[in-house]
């Protein structure tokens, strides 16, 4: 803002008569405000800025932190009109220098960046002549932030002023993570020319066959990137980066062995704390998880997280967090730790947010997404995929729209918008090598829900078992057992329940086993079975899927003439389904509660009010054993034995009765 000379005057005269050391208090806090007291009494004098506090000019933003702001936002504005931008470039300069020089000055940097962005029409003048290491080292840490505004020009900076292939990797990074991944091949060519040795080769080289195959969906030519580098370089340091990087484009085509197989051979041949052992710990965690080792996946994410912590630095250290936080996801929904997976997936977002906003925001709500969805809450779950989308439509640094888009279709199909699923089916048939073929399978069960939604349940069967297929051929075989558990909503317990006894027995997935008992309890009709299995589901937090095996549980009862059993299953499965927000869908259709008659409902509701069988037959003027056989026939149909279960069940029978449903002595039992 430039005020206006009237304006301009207004504020000097309420400022009134200021020393010149007051005035340099001013001068500092137009340059970038909050500054420390400490700072603003090296540049001023402690006379002046306890005068101006005083008299209000100035602030104390922050007291446990001791950082000063002025008092008014006029006031910088007003003394930026007033002084030269000679004098205002030398304090940001001499403000910058010392922030750089302590290696912490973030927060600082950041508010200087918004005064230059606000006050001057170009950025750079104030960092000129500045040390080029320091610049490097502060673009890294931005990075690590990540602020990836801050990292880019600190970066860009830092190669302005000399610095060799450190910079331009922070330039690299910044870049292809603002969603800029066309521009990082200019940036590379440059920086080929200032490089050194081989590791600065290999590293330039990973940089870039990250962004063809992470950014721009190009995996031959990210292999052949890295391949071409790898006959260049020599056998030290710079081949377990390269070999490193050929793990995570493994890893993204959905080949997990060959991501396991490149990564433990880094681990396992270079020495401790070398460069390539962060990506590498990343790709050893992902490899783990789709192949089902829950216990060591997560033992490993929690290495790799160490290692980025002592190193949050590194150039490839964004892409090592994405791989992790991917890994982590999976390991802790088949290892059935859903509360955990909630926790944590909501800890990620938090994080995200407090830093400006970048495409870890997307991803961030992606991972909510599919936390929703490992419960079946599958309404939470669209809101938040749908979020991601939007956010991974504009910049995909990672590639992870696919898994999203495919995860919000099925969301969309499992809740009968059939609309929006055919919308946004995703394409089935692409089976590009070239382009990736990691959530390939996750695409073709999106396609299989929504010939489902649709009616085709065969045809839904016939996609959902490819699916299966195509993840057990890649070795993605945790991402195998959550097809063929999908398998049951499309009728396929028979034949996928071996397959999925099976993979209980060769992965560490505790959940999985809950899958295999679903399915030999579906195929063999088991009513008693699948009541535990549904117990199961519920404990560990799956409540769709509960709900699915309660309900089956009913069909199975029912069947078998046992209407009592039939009826509390049933129950349970309505209220784990609304539970999942799926109160008003098709979902719910096989799960109608039984009705009531007119005068079973009466006596019902007035039982929920704490009057005995005595005081509902004197109001009802009828006898009290024609009381206990209503309250007996209601208890049948609705599978309970006591009038507290009968609050719950009249309350899921009528939602709204949850609001007027109270006992007489004026406790609460349901409702606000």
């Amino acid at each position: 803002m430039i005020p206006s000379d009237r304006l301009t005057e207004i504020v000097l005269e309420e400022l009134g008569e200021l020393a010149t050391d007051e005035w340099r208090v001013l001068e500092a806090l137009a340059a970038a405000e909050p500054l420390h007291v400490d700072r603003l009494m090296e540049l001023s004098s402690p006379e002046a800025v306890i005068s101006l506090g005083r008299r209000r000019v100035i602030l104390d933003c922050s007291p446990d932190a001791g950082e000063i702001r002025s008092a008014h936002p006029l006031y910088p504005a007003v003394v930026r009109s007033r002084v030269s931008g000679a004098t205002l470039g030398l304090l940001r300069r001499q403000l910058l220098a010392d922030a750089l020089g302590q290696h912490s000055g973030t927060r600082l940097m950041r508010r200087f960046m918004a005064a230059v962005d606000g006050d001057l029409p170009r950025f750079g003048g104030e960092l000129a002549g500045l040390d080029s290491a320091l610049l490097t080292e502060s673009a890294r840490e931005a990075l690590a932030l990540p602020d990836l505004v801050l990292a880019e020009r600190l970066a860009r900076a830092a190669v302005d002023a000399g610095s060799d292939v450190p910079a331009h990797l922070v330039l690299l990074e910044a870049t292809r993570w603002l969603g800029r991944p066309e521009r990082c091949q200019g940036i590379v060519t440059e920086a080929a020319r200032r490089a050194t040795g081989d590791v600065d080769r290999a590293r330039l080289a990973v940089a870039w066959a990250l962004t063809l195959g992470c950014g721009l969906h190009r995996l031959d030519e990210a292999a052949a990137e890295l391949r071409r580098t790898a006959a260049a370089v020599g056998p030290d340091r710079a081949q377990p980066l390269l070999r490193a990087a050929e793990g995570v484009l493994a890893y993204l085509r959905g080949d997990p062995d060959h991501a396991l197989h490149h990564s433990s051979c880094v681990l396992a041949s270079t020495p401790q704390d070398e460069p390539a052992d962060p990506l590498a710990t990343a790709t050893l965690a992902a490899g783990r998880a789709l192949t089902g080792q829950t216990g060591e996946a997560l033992a490993t994410v929690a290495a790799g997280r160490s290692l980025l912590s002592e190193h949050p630095a590194t150039g490839e250290s964004l892409q090592a967090r994405m791989v992790l936080m991917h890994a982590e996801v999976l390991a802790l929904h088949l290892g059935g730790r859903l509360d955990e997976l909630e926790r944590r997936t909501a800890e990620f977002h938090r994080q995200c947010l407090r830093v400006p906003e970048w495409p870890g925001d997307a991803v961030a709500s992606l991972y909510c997404g599919w936390a929703a969805v490992a419960r079946g809450q599958w309404r939470t779950a669209i809101r938040w995929l749908t979020e991601a989308d939007a956010g991974l439509a504009r910049t995909d640094p990672a590639g992870l729209r696919e898994l999203c888009r495919a995860l919000l279709v099925t969301g969309r199909a499992m809740i009968g918008d059939t609309a929006g699923a055919t919308d946004g089916q995703p394409d089935t048939c692409r089976l590009s090598a070239d382009g990736g073929a990691l959530f390939l399978p996750y695409t073709m069960l999106a396609s299989a829900s929504v010939e489902a939604a649709e009616g085709r349940i065969a045809e839904a069967g016939r996609l959902l078992r490819d699916g299966a297929a195509l993840a057990a051929r890649q070795g993605q075989t945790a991402v195998e057992a959550l097809l063929l558990h999908h398998g049951l909503r499309f009728g396929l317990a028979t034949q996928v329940s071996r397959r999925l006894r099976e993979l209980a027995r060769l992965l560490d997935a505790p959940l999985v086993e809950d899958f295999a008992a679903h399915a030999e309890a579906v195929a063999a009709a088991d009513g008693v079975r699948l009541d535990a299995v549904s117990h199961r589901f519920r404990q560990c937090g799956a409540l769709l899927a509960a709900a699915d095996a309660a309900l089956e549980a009913a069909g199975v009862h029912d069947r078998q003439g046992a209407r009592r059993a039939a009826a509390e299953s049933r129950t349970k499965a309505v209220a784990l389904a609304r539970e999942c927000g799926l109160a008003d869908t098709p979902a719910l259709d096989p799960m109608a509660l039984p009705t009531l008659t007119s005068r079973e409902e009466e006596v019902a509701s007035l039982a929920t009010h704490g009057l005995s069988n005595q005081d509902i037959a004197d109001k009802l003027v009828v006898s009290v054993r024609t009381v206990e056989a209503h309250l007996s026939h209601v208890y049948t149909k609705f599978g309970i034995t006591s009038r507290t279960e009968l609050v719950a069940a009249l309350a899921l029978a009528s939602p709204a009765r949850k609001e007027r449903v109270q006992p007489r002595n004026g406790h609460r039992l349901l409702g606000p």
